[in-house]
């Protein structure tokens, strides 16, 4: 991940190995050597994820900030809204996201609200996430009647 944000149920070895930006949160199990080589960005997984699995020469784990939770609640909403996630709906009838830990280079070059700034208004506004449009059917898949 250079610079997207990604919402996802879950990733195998070597997850957001050589991300230099944007924000990556993750739903699910985490594999080993999560984050090998992250000079940037933000990654979000849950605490009990990452246990034994952070590749500690280039990252480290920090509890949310209040006003970043809302910005990851948003994302996930957004997840949840798009793909119908079962996973990302029990994360959302949560209280809070306490669960979380935000993942981050331990020589983080930019702000926490300066990552999430290029995705909204920064951590201190909710997220802003455009309504998904739909993709247009190519004339080729369109029936065809005799």
């Amino acid at each position: 991940n250079s610079g997207a944000v990604a919402v996802v149920e879950g990733v195998g070895q070597h997850g957001c190995e050589y991300m230099t930006g944007g924000i990556a949160a993750i739903l699910g199990p985490v594999g080993l050597n999560f984050g090998s080589g992250m000079t940037g960005g933000l990654a979000y997984i849950q605490r009990s994820e990452m246990e034994n699995v952070l590749n500690g020469e280039f990252v480290q784990s920090h509890e949310l900030e209040p006003q970043e939770e809302s910005c990851l609640r948003a994302l996930i909403e957004f997840h949840r809204q798009c793909t119908g996630s079962p996973r990302a709906a029990r994360f959302l009838a949560q209280r809070t996201l306490h669960n979380f830990v935000r993942i981050q280079p331990i020589h983080l070059q930019e702000s926490l609200e300066g990552v999430w700034r290029s995705f909204s208004g920064g951590v201190r506004d909710p997220v802003v996430v455009p309504a998904p449009v739909p993709l247009p059917v190519p004339a080729s898949s369109a029936p065809h009647y005799a």
